[in-house]
């Protein structure tokens, strides 16, 4: 495997929080509440994916500009999983091509993850900003493939959702799985490689011992 991409929010950083607490602020201002329990169905989800599992019917545009406005209220508490930070500088001073493709705009990842030490590692990241298109449609990926000259059978995508491998899928291009990271759609996985800690990473996809 000669390159790795990675999505953000979930896998390398845990955002679960943030994300559900500014879940919770914004749906308030629509008078819904609900219980940190019912509110993790939106996890690994698109807003619109999120919204319908909670039957929540309101204008989808101007929902999500309110919760990108809460969700700089909280973001900040976001921190890399442990032992991800060592992955990746391990990936990269063994010379693999590493990207990143974020759900988000380019101003949220310039605010929210380039002060974690992104820059130091990502040799591409893309952003909403970036593609006309979000995940699940394969764009992202392809735009990645296009500006680096990668071979597709080269590339892997990890992500920790159902969402990350169809994704992947799409792109034709390998899918791994972070189950690190706990997600509650674990069992619903059919990814091309399951990681089941950072280190997993530098055993399979490196062939070595971290």
């Amino acid at each position: 495997m000669k390159h790795l991409l990675f999505d953000i929010d979930g896998t390398l950083v845990d955002t679960e929080s943030a994300i559900l607490k500014t879940w919770d602020k914004t749906l308030r201002r629509y008078n819904f509440k609900f219980t940190p329990g019912e509110l993790r169905v939106v996890l690994g989800t698109t807003t619109r994916v999120g919204l319908q599992s909670l039957y929540i019917d309101v204008d989808e545009n101007t929902f999500i500009d309110k919760w990108r406005h809460y969700y700089g209220l909280y973001a900040m508490e976001g921190q890399w999983f442990p032992g991800v930070e060592e992955m990746l500088k391990r990936c990269k001073a063994s010379g693999v091509p590493l990207g990143c493709i974020a759900s988000r705009s380019r101003e949220e990842y310039i605010n929210y993850f380039e002060p974690l030490g992104f820059n130091d590692y990502f040799d591409v990241s893309l952003t909403a900003s970036d593609v006309t298109r979000t995940k699940p449609d394969p764009e992202a990926i392809l735009t990645y493939i296009e500006r680096t000259g990668a071979d597709p059978a080269d590339v892997m995508y990890i992500g920790e959702s159902v969402i990350d491998v169809e994704f992947a899928r799409a792109a034709g291009v390998q899918s791994g799985f972070a189950s690190w990271t706990h997600s509650n759609l674990y069992g619903e996985m059919r990814a091309d490689a399951i990681f089941y800690t950072p280190e997993d990473i530098l055993r399979s996809v490196l062939g070595e011992e971290p």
